[in-house]
């Protein structure tokens, strides 16, 4: 046998029977290791250990790349959007990054504003984009409200805290509007 034990890496293993996987319609042989005692399978050394739909994985791969989203691809499979993103989480841990083939030769800073469940906690995102429409970093940053409803935000709100930002901090991102008085 020229198969080791995973755990021990003893070579003294015997056979120990075999189970069924369902999903992929084959059985997987177990082993017993006389070392340390341990069952193990050919499974056990697989990427796709304890996965109970292994056979998902590159269909889920295939329609994220295609633009497909989480629930989408939920309902087309017809399994849980929990499984999905289980996959979705499995697949960035293992698939190999694509590496960067150059630094863009021009990289475009810019900001959009979007809202945190209501129009009185507004949100800052900014983002760096290269001349490839490749997105480089983008955080994300609360701001006051502004206008009409900064005084009603103020007062059913308070102030607004600062939130860590969710990417590596490239960009520090303002938490307060200047006035036009700062300005001149």
């Amino acid at each position: 046998m020229t198969q080791a034990c995973p755990y021990c890496q003893s070579m003294h293993i015997q056979r120990r029977g075999d189970f069924y996987v369902r999903v992929v319609k084959r059985y997987r042989r177990r082993f017993l290791c006389r070392g340390c005692g341990r069952t193990f399978s050919t499974q056990t050394t697989s990427n796709t250990y304890r996965q109970k739909r292994p056979d998902l994985n590159e269909t889920i791969r295939r329609l994220l790349t295609n633009g497909m989203s989480q629930r989408q691809i939920a309902r087309v499979l017809e399994c849980s959007k929990n499984t999905v993103d289980q996959k979705v989480t499995w697949l960035a841990k293992c698939l190999p990054q694509a590496p960067l083939k150059s630094a863009p030769s021009v990289l475009f800073i810019d900001e959009m504003e979007s809202i945190e469940h209501t129009k009185l906690k507004p949100l800052t995102l900014p983002l760096a984009v290269g001349d490839d429409y490749r997105i480089y970093a983008v955080s994300v940053g609360r701001i006051q409200a502004k206008g009409l409803l900064a005084e009603l935000s103020r007062k059913k709100y308070g102030r607004r805290q600062s939130i860590k930002n969710s990417s590596n901090g490239i960009f520090p991102i303002p938490h307060t509007r200047p006035s036009p008085q700062e300005n001149l």
